[in-house]
């Protein structure tokens, strides 16, 4: 059975780990990728279990640097003839303002927040112009496009990667590739453990997977280009 494959990165927690369980779910292979090897082995033995048919590849990976996200985008490349999704999570939130933050908590953002999604959206993006189809999805945040007061360096890396995404449709569009940026707000993660805010005005993760993967199945003519996600609920 010719199966499709996503690559989703930062897939152990939160939101990355809920889209590679529906990915998953919905008959594709995936790979994978987490700086935590136990967390990676845990998932890998569980979805191998659970889905036998499908190839599961899960790989250490430390994209703050860029080393990591090249050999990362490396490893998915000869893993995988055809790539059909690459979605862009990992990510990093460090809080503070501009005013009392450190220069090293911007660098660290924007090193995991933008550059790694900008190596791998390169990387695979030439991949699937080959291919003249595929889909990028990046999940950006709410902070993608408003200020956001307790975490002014990630807001501007989400800042970034959301013009970064619309420089990469444009520049795939004629390739018949599509990038989506998803702008999901509070969602129950790691980011929020321990915050205070009740888990039940926080969206679950699993509602976030749902949409990437209803912007992954869309036709081939349609494109999401933004997609901005909110729970009812005020925090």
């Amino acid at each position: 059975m010719n199966r499709k494959t996503a690559i989703i990165t930062g897939a152990t927690k939160g939101i990355g780990r809920a889209i590679a369980l529906k990915f998953l779910q919905e008959g594709y292979n995936i790979g994978i990728c987490s700086r935590n090897q136990e967390e990676l082995d845990q998932f890998r033995a569980a979805a191998t279990t659970e889905f036998p048919q499908q190839r599961v590849i899960a790989l250490q990976a430390d994209l703050q640097l860029p080393a990591g996200a090249e050999a990362f985008g490396n490893s998915m490349l000869r893993a995988f003839e055809h790539i059909d999704v690459l979605v862009n999570n990992a990510g990093v939130f460090l809080p503070g303002t501009v005013l009392e933050e450190t220069f090293s908590q911007l660098e660290q953002q924007i090193n995991t927040n933008l550059y790694s999604a900008y190596i791998l959206s390169q990387m695979i993006g030439k991949k699937m112009a080959e291919q003249t189809s595929g889909h990028i999805i990046n999940i950006c945040s709410l902070a993608s496009l408003q200020a956001y007061a307790g975490g002014s360096s990630y807001s501007i890396s989400k800042y970034a990667m959301l013009g970064m995404s619309d420089n990469f449709r444009a520049a795939l569009k004629p390739y018949k590739v599509k990038v989506t940026a998803v702008c999901p707000g509070p969602t129950m993660s790691a980011s929020w453990e321990g915050s205070g805010v009740p888990e039940e005005k926080l969206m679950p993760a699993e509602d976030i997977a749902t949409m990437v993967f209803s912007c992954a199945e869309t036709g081939f003519n349609t494109c999401v280009e933004r997609l901005v996600i909110n729970p009812l609920a005020d925090l």
